[in-house]
């Protein structure tokens, strides 16, 4: 009955394993993107990653299951050291995300991208400057077509994840 009386006044009961993050029972984004966090490193959300995936692919999955240590280790292996310079700074606003908004921006309106660049990369830069509503839509209308690249299939938790971690406001 209490919890009846507290939904009707908008407040819901907190899930076990995300009070436990929070002394106050106050859900602020970071504790919800830490629980989330921990429920990736668990194994208990996601897909896993293919052994023929590429590097970019590799990072990307590590990106969207909260691993940016990962990715960034994934890129410096691969000699890919300005993407291992920017993914280490995933998360955090900065100029440099706002100036890699603006630059895939203009790539998209010049109508470059489809040839010059592979889907996959196209999605780092996306999830890296922030722009995860048109990283969704990227990857649903990839998931939906015929596509040659291996498209990562998100599950609520990592979709929900991606806004609190990556999306720049």
């Amino acid at each position: 009955k209490s919890q009846m009386a507290a939904k009707s006044r908008g407040h819901f009961p907190i899930d076990e394993g995300l009070a436990a993050l929070s002394k106050d029972s106050t859900l602020t984004r970071h504790h919800v993107g830490a629980w989330l966090k921990s429920q990736m490193a668990h194994g208990a959300v996601g897909s896993r990653i293919s052994p023929r995936s590429t590097v970019i692919e590799r990072a990307l999955f590590l990106l969207c299951n909260g691993d940016s240590e990962g990715a960034t280790s994934a890129l410096l292996q691969s000699k890919h050291p300005v993407l291992a310079t920017l993914t280490a700074g995933a998360g955090q606003y900065t100029l440099a995300n706002r100036d890699m908004y603006k630059q895939l921006e203009s790539w998209y309106q010049l109508t470059i991208v489809d040839e010059h660049f592979d889907s996959s990369l196209l999605w780092l830069y996306r999830l890296l400057a922030g722009d995860v509503f048109n990283l969704h839509a990227d990857l649903a209308w990839a998931a939906s077509s015929d596509a040659d690249t291996a498209t990562p299939s998100l599950s609520w938790q990592q979709s929900l994840a991606l806004y609190l971690w990556y999306q720049n406001t």
